[in-house]
């Protein structure tokens, strides 16, 4: 009878667990996760997190669709995605204008973001 109890009550603490991750869409991958390869990508990397957490943002709320160097503006861009454009579930509100482009400008050092 105890472990019967051990057991119920380890299995309600993994129901009520609020931890659900879900795949990316096709041709985007977690934001959270990437992984730079140079110095610069870093810096770019951790200005965004920063820009992010100071305006009430979440790197996990994004997918990455692109990121590259804009070599002619001298800027590092992120093309992202809100997760809220895959919902799947009427309780996650849409908002597309929370996808875009960030930019961090090499220069002054200043992370923008770009609506689409």
């Amino acid at each position: 009878m105890r472990f019967i109890v051990i057991f119920l009550a380890l299995l309600s603490f993994e129901l009520f667990g609020k931890t659900i991750v879900i795949g990316p869409p096709d041709g985007y991958t977690f934001f959270w996760a990437f992984e730079p390869k140079t110095k610069f990508e870093e810096n770019a990397f951790e200005a965004v997190k920063q820009h992010l957490a100071k305006n009430n943002g979440d790197v996990s709320n994004y997918y990455l669709s692109k990121n590259k160097l804009n070599v002619a503006k001298a800027v590092y861009e992120f093309r992202v995605k809100h997760h809220s454009e895959f919902r799947k579930s009427k309780n996650v509100m849409y908002m597309p204008f929370l996808s875009g482009t960030f930019t961090y400008d090499v220069k002054s050092k200043v992370v923008t973001f770009i609506r689409e």
